[in-house]
């Protein structure tokens, strides 16, 4: 069994896991409700992780979970329910050779269902993958592998690089480039959130002054800050550390003559990590007003992966 420190954690849409620290996304896809993610390292793909919220409220797992079992595994293959992960409330898992004939590259794939969560994920190794990578996705993913009900928290993991988002927020779109990665996020009722690391401090920093972030966002925005907003000097707490930065106040409202039009009240906060030599930064739009807490909270909780004291999953 690998040691907790040579792993990482992964976390997106409700699902996490423990896996070697030289895996890292390779391909991302969908969103919130249904999408994928493509695991390797430098040599090749290894796993892809699909998840599924099913929409319908009578929804039958255990025959969801068996049928795309058995349509992996192919004609003649044993399909086996297991415990592997007793995060979820029915598993099966696949291991089989090739249907189409080829020993060589023998299938390899596990598929769960939560129902406290909401959440169906498929695990399926790549054709590629060597018996040391199946041993890692045997011994650390599965017995590691979690899933987060819809009424709690979500956590973000990727790259060493990890987020906190509140309840009711689903992905809308996110950017994985080492160095910066971003997250941007949406609520009912108009609510929106950006969740934001860029790396190294230093070299960030050099670019742009701090204040100078928050008028540079990741994605494209419909709505601009259309007079400056109120920045002053903030602080953040996280982790039992204290993070100096600044706090932006303002209105948001969309091109004219659409200006007095779902206008949005804003406040954006930006820090500095030293111990992470990171640039950590939110922002939250809200129809009313923007509760600060929202911001604090989603600055404090960054890099939870990398400062709690277990974050071993």
């Amino acid at each position: 069994m690998v040691e907790g420190r040579k792993t990482i954690e992964l976390a997106w849409a409700g699902w996490r896991l423990r896996a070697p620290r030289d895996w890292r996304p390779l391909g991302l896809g969908g969103a919130g409700r249904e999408g994928f993610l493509v695991l390797g390292d430098a040599g090749s793909p290894i796993v892809r992780i699909r998840w599924l919220r099913p929409a319908r409220r009578r929804f039958d797992a255990r025959r969801w979970v068996l049928r795309c079992a058995k349509r992996l595994a192919g004609r003649g293959a044993r399909v086996e329910e297991t415990d592997a992960s007793p995060a979820f409330d029915v598993s099966a898992r696949v291991a089989a050779k090739d249907p189409r004939g080829d020993a060589a590259k023998p299938v390899w794939g596990w598929y769960g269902f939560s129902g406290a969560a909401g959440l169906g994920l498929e695990l399926v190794a790549s054709g590629r993958t060597d018996a040391r990578q199946r041993r890692a996705l045997e011994d650390i993913a599965l017995p590691s592998l979690r899933a987060g009900a819809g009424t709690e928290p979500t956590r973000w993991a990727v790259f060493e690089t990890s987020f906190v988002s509140p309840p009711g927020f689903a992905l809308e779109r996110a950017q994985l480039h080492v160095g910066d990665i971003a997250l941007c996020l949406r609520a009912p009722g108009g609510r929106r959130l950006l969740l934001r690391q860029v790396y190294p401090a230093d070299l960030a920093l050099s670019r742009r002054p701090l204040e100078a972030w928050l008028d540079h966002p990741p994605f494209r925005q419909q709505r601009r800050f259309r007079r400056a907003g109120q920045t002053q000097p903030w602080q953040a707490a996280s982790f039992g550390r204290s993070l100096d930065g600044i706090l932006r106040r303002g209105r948001k409202s969309l091109p004219a003559p659409l200006g007095p039009l779902g206008r949005r009240r804003s406040l954006a906060a930006a820090v500095t990590d030293p111990d992470l030599e990171r640039l950590l930064l939110a922002e939250y739009d809200a129809p009313k007003e923007a509760d600060p807490n929202v911001v604090k909270e989603a600055i404090g909780l960054m890099n939870w992966a990398l400062l709690e004291k277990d974050s071993r999953l």
